[in-house]
C-alpha cells in the first residue's frame, strides 16, 4: 500500500511540475514582444491618429497582474479595429491567455475603464514595459529584444 501512495505522490508532482512549466512557457513567450514591437515601428499616430485607450501602469501590474493584462488584451482589440490595414496576429488572443496565468482576487483592482485614456503610442510602450517586468520575473533568461541580435 504505501509503494501505491508513493506512486501517486510522485504522479501529483510530476503534474504540477508540467502545469508550472506551461504556465512558465505562455509568460516567456517571445510572440507578443515581437508583435508589440512590431506595431510600436509602425507610425500609430497616423494609422490610428483618434485612438485613445484605458491603459494600466506598472503599479496596477503589481497589485493587479490578471486584470492589467486583461484590459491590455481588450483594449488592444479595439487598436486592432481601429488600425487601418491591420492584417498581424491577435494580439489581444494572446494577452488573454497570458492573463490567464496570473491569480489575484479581483475585488482588490480598478476596472479598466477607470485607467488613464492614452495615445496608441504610449498605450503600446506601456505594454511593452509590462511584458519587459513579467519576463524578468518569471523567465530564467532574458529576451532580447530583435534589433538587439
Amino acid at each position: 500500500m504505501l509503494r501505491g501512495r508513493l506512486a501517486l505522490a510522485g504522479l501529483h508532482l510530476c503534474l504540477a511540475c508540467v502545469l508550472v512549466l506551461a504556465s512558465q512557457s505562455k509568460l516567456c513567450s517571445r510572440d507578443v514582444f515581437i508583435i508589440v514591437e512590431k506595431l510600436l515601428k509602425c507610425d500609430q499616430n497616423s494609422t490610428c491618429s483618434g485612438c485613445r485607450l484605458y491603459t494600466p501602469s506598472i503599479d496596477d501590474y503589481k497589485r493587479c497582474p490578471r486584470s492589467t493584462m486583461l484590459c491590455f488584451a481588450n483594449e488592444s482589440k479595439v487598436l486592432i479595429k481601429e488600425w487601418d490595414n491591420y492584417c498581424g496576429p491577435r494580439l489581444d488572443k494572446k494577452l488573454g491567455q497570458l492573463a490567464q496565468c496570473f491569480k489575484q482576487p479581483e475585488s482588490l483592482c480598478r476596472p479598466c475603464e477607470l485607467q488613464n485614456e492614452e495615445t496608441a503610442g504610449k498605450f503600446l510602450a506601456d505594454l511593452l514595459v509590462t511584458l519587459q517586468m513579467i519576463k524578468s520575473q518569471n523567465c530564467t533568461r532574458p529576451f532580447k529584444s530583435p534589433e538587439h541580435k
